[in-house]
């Protein structure tokens, strides 16, 4: 029966035996996702903050949140289904 994945080369004779995560192999990628962390962090502000904007304006037009994001679907893919507007709002038929 084939492998289901690639080996990773064992540094101990005993492949029963747990090797521990290295401190400097953990730095390394901690130090490597850090920036991208720090990038996602912003982006999600910046959409929670969009969000918020567009659910204010839905108010004053009188629009529960809910028939706002109806809306900007439905005028994003013309054609859609109800199956596809629940799906994609995570609100019920």
């Amino acid at each position: 029966m084939p492998a289901a994945g690639p080996v990773m080369p064992m540094t101990h004779s005993d492949p029963n035996e747990f090797e521990p995560p290295r401190a400097d192999v953990i730095e390394y990628a901690q130090a490597a996702h850090s920036d991208l962390d720090t990038r996602l962090t912003a982006f999600f502000e910046e959409f929670r903050r969009i969000d918020l904007i567009y659910g204010a304006y839905g108010r004053r037009c009188g629009l529960s949140f809910s028939a706002y994001l109806i809306f900007d679907y439905i005028c994003q893919n013309d054609g859609t289904s109800q199956r596809e507007i629940c799906a994609y709002t995570l609100l019920p038929r």
